[in-house]
């Protein structure tokens, strides 16, 4: 009975093939602080009892077949370091609630069936220093706000359909090593503030609609 469970403070089974659901009695695992069980073969939502977990500063549900929505109830986790559930099947919007997470550092959404905008909230996760939305159905235009997430360090945004221009505010982002937003429909010119962010290692444009010159 993993209810039994309430002293556990890291749990790992990462990398083997459970099969079944993220048991719903983890929510009583109140001194929980690390859950790691990606490269699984799990399937199910992601339960919302995970949002008491205060304890919790890491979360990766990497790598399994979940599917759903993930829930509102994330946006308690006000501890929660690093956020994983890349390469599932998750749908919907990515909940505005994850803008409350204001300890994030990693935030890893890529590779699912996420769609709707980038949400504005996230910009409240000023410790960010990596985001990964890439490989999901992303719509809309990028926020100017990006601009303030300056401890961002890799910004990954690539195979969606945003369109509209590349914000000249991610130029503000001096601490990014790889900026890569190819396949998408953004429009217009590369902004020159872009020349700001001098430790740049990869960057890639590619397959968009920009125009003008390249940038010197």
């Amino acid at each position: 009975e993993l209810g039994t469970w309430t002293t556990v403070e890291e749990f790992r089974t990462w990398g083997n093939t459970f099969i079944g659901t993220i048991p719903t009695e983890l929510g009583q695992w109140s001194a929980l602080r690390l859950f790691a069980v990606d490269m699984n073969s799990l399937t199910g939502t992601v339960p919302t009892e995970l949002g008491a977990l205060s304890a919790l500063t890491w979360l990766d549900l990497n790598d399994n077949a979940l599917i759903g929505t993930l829930p509102t109830e994330l946006g308690q986790l006000t501890a929660l370091e690093r956020l994983f559930v890349a390469e599932n099947f998750l749908t919907g919007p990515i909940p505005t609630e994850i803008g409350k997470l204001t300890a994030l550092l990693e935030l890893g959404l890529h590779t699912n069936s996420f769609a709707g905008t980038l949400p504005t909230e996230i910009e409240g996760c000023r410790s960010l220093e990596q985001l990964s939305v890439a490989e999901n159905y992303l719509t809309g235009t990028l926020s100017t706000g990006l601009g303030q997430l300056t401890a961002l360090e890799s910004l990954y945004m690539s195979e969606n359909s945003f369109n509209g221009t590349v914000p000249k505010e991610i130029g503000q982002l001096t601490a990014l090593e790889f900026l890569l937003m190819e396949t998408n429909f953004l429009t217009g010119i590369l902004p020159t503030e872009l020349g700001k962010i001098t430790g740049l290692q990869a960057f890639s444009a590619a397959n968009n609609r920009l125009s003008g010159t390249l940038p010197t």
